[in-house]
């Protein structure tokens, strides 16, 4: 009869940890649902933030350009690929060239002009790299050292290659 009292208190006590392990886990359950709430709502917040900012963009830009497509052309990215919705050739009145230029003036008025020494320090390193490509070609290809530092590194192999042929 002991056994059974025992056993009894047992499983009541057991019956209380998985409650109150289902609480734990249905209180953390709640909260990240609640962090996934709050995520996408930050998101939709961003996103719509994000859309108005386009349409403002957009509107902008053909306010300050002649170029106004019509609301059922394709999109600009298909007719910059040459192809129309449908996979034929793009038979609009635009040009290629006027989508080129209406491009390049959006960058010219995002991007601010670079100043002289910034241009100068550019042209510098485009010609050290063009310089020095054709080692780091042959070395990436397999056919030499490492271009920095080859020589220290062929001289640390031959000091260490020493030390071992003498032990």
């Amino acid at each position: 009869m002991s056994s059974l009292f025992t056993q009894e208190i047992h499983l009541s006590k057991r019956h209380e940890a998985i409650l109150s392990q289902r609480l734990m886990l249905l209180q953390k359950m709640k909260n990240k649902f609640g962090d996934q709430n709050t995520q996408r709502a930050s998101l939709l917040q961003s996103t719509e933030t994000a859309s108005k900012r386009n349409r403002s963009l957009l509107l902008s830009f053909r306010h300050h350009t002649s170029f106004t497509p019509a609301p059922s052309t394709p999109s600009l990215l298909l007719l910059r690929k040459g192809k129309a919705s449908h996979g034929h050739q793009p038979t609009l009145g635009y040009q290629a060239t006027d989508i080129d230029a209406a491009e390049k003036s959006l960058q010219t008025r995002l991007t601010p002009h670079p100043q002289p020494a910034v241009l100068s320090l550019e042209a510098r390193y485009w010609a050290s790299v063009e310089e020095h490509v054709p080692n780091w070609e042959q070395f990436l290809l397999g056919r030499a050292q490492n271009p920095i530092g080859g020589e220290k590194q062929s001289e640390a192999e031959n000091t260490l290659q020493n030390k071992v042929s003498a032990s």
